[in-house]
């Protein structure tokens, strides 16, 4: 294929890729999710907490150096930070590939990882997931270079580690099991993990300990929710993974090629044995998380995985042509999928915003309660202590008591829990909230 022509359809898959990720900013006012406006308030104010957890702080420092935050920051653009650390990721993925295989290949690939609705969905608003996935990706294809360019791993390692927990411990599993193959890749790791507490200057420990206390209490928490299905639902590419390791092994132990009639099963090509093999480890290690991790959601390290699968579900239709129809069935059910979630986004609607920005003008530190799922969002739009209320979890006699200990002086409900504040006086409503004053 000729330079312009392949430039031509990096560009288009690219473009595909950023389209179902805008789609949300374009259908609702302020897509985002709890996790975005965790963030923005951690720009906003570094000294943010919204719970005692103790997290990487590398996600946020990276953004304070792009965001100027005065007394009051939109924030929408901020939101769509995420969308290009995927094309980045994507870029990351095409080039290592394209070095050692053929360019449709590299292509292939790089579109079914935009595509995957897993992962259109965490990069679509702002997300620390989004930065761990680059950082992790690029930990990995960098560790399968030729030594010694293959040590550059280290220092994606090391801002995996001070970045996003999920993807630290996937990380960390996967190098475990890359090290089975050569025990380099558990050195690479080891000296990523000192630059980390190096470059944190020690503050890493403290990360470290804080994420085994909290696996520690998963593990002890009987019944955690754990929605395994839907992550193999949000990864098609998980199909062709699975095609690709029964063939594999299959191969092994029965002559090839199989033809039955109109259907022939030839031999799996081998172009790049190493990278291959890291491959086929690193998508089993996430897909033996997802079997086997009970301190938390295990689903969610079938992200990590994206790349992997992506490029095994490429090199199954590219060695057996018969996989091109479950290839093209993958293509169809991701982008369809992917659309359906899109232009039913989690969002804050602008009425809310609007009561927010203009109504809340008030002196002194006061408490202020909010649904729950809008707490973060109140919290960036305003200065308060925002409290959550359940009203469909608080009996009457509970929630009188809750206002009597956190003593609010202002709530921002939907109009269609009006009924548990008429005792309150409503400032100002807008679109499907009110404004009570307490």
């Amino acid at each position: 294929m000729e330079l312009p022509v392949e430039i031509f359809f990096i560009c288009s898959i690219l473009l595909v890729g950023l389209i179902l990720r805008v789609i949300p900013h374009v259908r609702f006012y302020f897509p985002g999710t709890p996790d975005t406006f965790f963030f923005l308030n951690k720009i906003k104010n570094p000294d943010y907490i919204s719970d005692e957890v103790l997290y990487p702080k590398l996600f946020d420092q990276m953004l304070r150096l792009f965001v100027r935050i005065g007394e009051f920051v939109d924030g929408r653009t901020t939101n769509r930070i995420s969308i290009i650390l995927d094309i980045v990721t994507a870029s990351t993925i095409y080039l290592v590939i394209r070095s050692q295989y053929i360019v449709e290949i590299a292509l292939l690939t790089i579109l079914l990882f935009l595509i995957t609705p897993f992962i259109v969905r965490q990069g679509s608003t702002l997300s620390a997931r989004s930065f761990g996935l680059l950082l992790a990706s690029t930990s990995v294809l960098f560790a399968t270079f030729p030594f010694p360019w293959n040590w550059i791993a280290t220092v994606p390692i090391s801002m995996t580690l001070l970045a996003h927990r999920l993807s630290s411990q996937t990380l960390f599993v996967v190098f475990i099991g890359l090290s089975i193959m050569n025990l380099e890749f558990s050195l690479i790791f080891i000296v990523g993990f000192i630059l980390a507490i190096l470059g944190s200057k020690g503050e890493y420990i403290s990360i470290l300990r804080a994420h085994i206390n909290t696996v520690a209490k998963y593990l002890h928490q009987k019944g955690y929710p754990n929605e395994r299905l839907v992550g193999i639902i949000f990864t098609p590419t998980f199909f062709g993974y699975v095609l690709y390791l029964v063939l594999f092994i299959a191969q092994s132990f029965i002559p090839t090629p199989i033809a039955i009639g109109w259907f022939e099963v030839s031999t799996l090509v081998s172009i790049n044995v190493k990278f291959e093999s890291v491959m086929i480890i690193w998508s089993s290690v996430c897909f033996a998380l997802l079997i086997f991790w009970i301190a938390g959601e295990s689903y969610k390290h079938l992200s990590l995985a994206a790349a992997p699968f992506a490029f095994l579900t490429t090199l199954l239709a590219y060695t057996n042509h018969v996989f091109v129809i479950v290839t093209l069935m993958i293509i169809v059910g991701s982008i369809v999928q992917s659309l359906y979630f899109q232009l039913r986004f989690e969002h804050i609607e602008e009425d809310l915003v609007e009561l927010l920005k203009h109504s809340l003008v008030v002196d002194g530190e006061w408490t202020m309660f909010a649904p729950k799922e809008v707490v973060r969002a109140v919290s960036f739009y305003t200065n308060y202590r925002v409290v959550q209320i359940y009203h469909n979890v608080w009996s009457k006699e509970h929630f009188d008591k809750r206002v009597l200990e956190e003593k609010p002086k202002l709530a921002v409900v939907e109009k269609k829990n009006r009924d548990w504040y008429s005792e309150w006086e409503e400032v100002e409503s807008s679109g499907n909230w009110i404004l009570f004053k307490i």
